[in-house]
């Protein structure tokens, strides 16, 4: 074959494989390489090619050469071989990583048993609920009320009877609760006891002081046990000390300061308080504490002056005091057991007894201690009683006795009350 015949062959098929359209493929692309390798050969070779054949021998000489065979063989190897399924089907090493992945998920994923779901791969709940299920009462199943006597809780109780008056000082206690009466505007009791409110329904004994001429000095009064001495004015400046004043007016205004201990030197008297100012010469004086006790507190004096005087020798003249009924100290007892933040008891008052209830039914109430320091006031027991444990019933639960058919309407706990029951009746 002519050098020519070759080349022109060679120019033919070249575009063809190399530059074509979308039927172009990888083996294109491989042929045409070839193809311009030889091309290039055959190009820049010396003389003419003869009339003799190109072999392929002569084809394969020149790829072994330049190891050109190798290189096509491989190149076909990795793009034009086919996948040969394996003997033992596709291991999973031939997939992509992705699908790699998801296998092993299946492997791991929940297998269901053969024979069913067991119990023990349930949730708690489930199982609950799969329980009741079993013991639930079937259809066609006669209805298996079993015997007995349920009851409801009962609180525990105790009453406090006050028969006579109650005076500032007397406690009721309860639990860890003491209650203390109080009869003064301050409240003043005991630290740690609970107030009980009685100024509004006792009455505090009042005396009148009258003062028409200015005191002399070395004059005296005395309230309760406390003495007060007049001296000159300017002079006075301890405790029981009181000025006889520039002239009588400013000596009334002395004497309200001394008692009530706003004239610097005197401190205030624990006993009385002026109800007011002096009025045409007369000084209301009130004991602090309601009550007849305020009636014993001592009013004395030893004024130069016939006519300023008490007018009498103790408090109570003016106004007598007067106690808390004991009505309305159990009414006020009923008020702070009422409001104490946290009680274990409710209280309620007919008359002058006091009925408390325990807030939380059944017997642990009844361990609730109670006791008094009241000389007209008493309680039934030393602690609560009566308290009872309801029957503890879920649900619906049902019991019978001879007499009554009961049922449990909600959930009953010892301190619940959710029995109720129906009256069998007779035969008919």
């Amino acid at each position: 074959m002519a050098k020519a015949d070759v080349l022109a062959i060679l120019n033919a098929l070249s575009p063809r494989l190399g530059e074509g359209g979308s039927h172009v493929n990888k083996l294109d692309a491989i042929v045409k390489a070839m193809l311009d390798h030889i091309y290039t050969d055959i190009a820049s070779g010396g003389g003419e090619v003869t009339a003799e054949n190109v072999t392929l021998a002569d084809v394969a000489e020149y790829f072994a050469t330049d190891n050109v065979e190798a290189a096509i063989a491989a190149t076909w190897a990795a793009q034009l071989a086919k996948y040969s399924l394996p003997e033992l089907g596709i291991p999973a090493s031939d997939f992509i990583q992705a699908v790699q992945d998801s296998l092993a998920l299946a492997d791991s994923a929940y297998q269901l048993p053969g024979t069913g779901v067991p119990g023990t791969d349930l949730a708690a709940a489930v199982v609950a609920s799969l329980a009741l299920a079993d013991s639930a009462m079937q259809p066609g199943e006669p209805v298996n009320i079993v015997a007995g006597t349920p009851v409801n809780a009962v609180a525990g109780t105790a009453v406090l009877t006050i028969d006579g008056v109650a005076i500032h000082g007397e406690t009721a206690t309860i639990g860890d609760n003491v209650y203390e009466f109080a009869a003064d505007a301050g409240q003043t009791v005991t630290e740690g006891n609970i107030a009980v409110d009685i100024t509004a329904v006792a009455t505090a004994s009042q005396g009148t002081l009258t003062i028409d001429t200015q005191p002399t000095a070395g004059d005296t009064m005395t309230i309760g046990t406390k003495v007060y001495t007049f001296v000159p004015a300017g002079t006075a400046n301890a405790d029981g000390e009181v000025s006889i004043g520039a002239d009588l007016a400013a000596a009334l205004i002395i004497i309200v300061e001394a008692i009530d201990g706003t004239d610097g030197h005197n401190v205030e008297h624990t006993l009385v308080s002026p109800a007011a100012a002096f009025v045409a010469g007369d000084l209301v004086i009130t004991a602090k504490v309601a009550g007849v006790t305020g009636d014993a507190i001592v009013t004395t004096e030893t004024f130069t002056a016939v006519t300023n005087i008490f007018d009498a020798g103790t408090l109570g003249t003016t106004t007598p005091g007067v106690d808390c009924t004991f009505g309305n100290a159990a009414l006020a007892l009923e008020i702070e057991i009422d409001a104490t933040v946290d009680t274990p008891v409710t209280a309620g008052v007919v008359g002058g007894v006091v009925t408390i209830t325990a807030v939380t039914k059944g017997v642990a109430a009844n361990a609730i201690t109670v006791s008094d320091t009241m000389a007209h006031g008493v309680w039934g027991a030393g602690t609560l009683a009566g308290g009872v444990n309801g029957t503890v019933g879920e649900q619906l639960a049902t019991l019978a006795d001879a007499t009554y058919l009961y049922m449990c309407i909600a959930a009953n706990t010892i301190a619940d009350t959710n029995w109720r029951r129906i009256a069998l009746g007779s035969a008919y």
